[in-house]
């Protein structure tokens, strides 16, 4: 790539104020392309956030879950209660302690995976930029190229 002053002929012009036209269309053309290697970078560096190991709840062990439910089946078989009606009131209890901890999980996991969600949506926007960034550089030269500005060695 040759820098050249329209005015002057074919002659290369030095570095000065006629330079100055064509200056600007390569600094920002490599601005560009600097804002397409950072936002390149950026994008690997957000899907690692968004697919690292997390720590997800989980609604309880098994094994916990069990042995409460005979606690509460003992408890209920004292008061009285026996066939179907303790069936019902254990199934009650346990069913409103599940539903407590399901709750308590679900709202933790769901802010987890809000938050792969977003890592993943910067990353495509970082990726879509940055093709944005180096579409722009592309046409910049290949306008100034065409216009004369910078003339292009054969």
């Amino acid at each position: 790539m040759r820098f050249s002053n329209p005015a002057a002929g074919s002659k290369p012009a030095a570095f000065g104020w006629p330079v100055v036209p064509c200056a600007w269309p390569v600094f920002l053309a490599g601005l560009f392309l600097v804002f397409v290697m950072i936002l390149s970078g950026a994008v690997p560096a957000y899907l690692g956030l968004a697919t690292r190991k997390r720590e997800y709840l989980r609604a309880g062990p098994e094994p916990v879950t069990l042995e409460r439910m005979r606690e509460l089946h003992i408890y209920h078989a004292r008061t009285a209660l026996s066939g179907d009606d303790l069936d019902t009131a254990v199934t009650l209890d346990v069913r409103a302690q599940l539903l407590d901890t399901f709750a308590e999980v679900v709202s933790a996991n769901r802010d987890i995976t809000l938050q792969r969600y977003r890592h993943r949506a910067r990353a495509v926007l970082c990726l879509l930029l940055s093709l944005l960034f180096a579409l722009l550089a592309t046409i910049l030269i290949i306008v100034t190229v065409k216009f004369g500005l910078i003339e292009a060695l054969p």
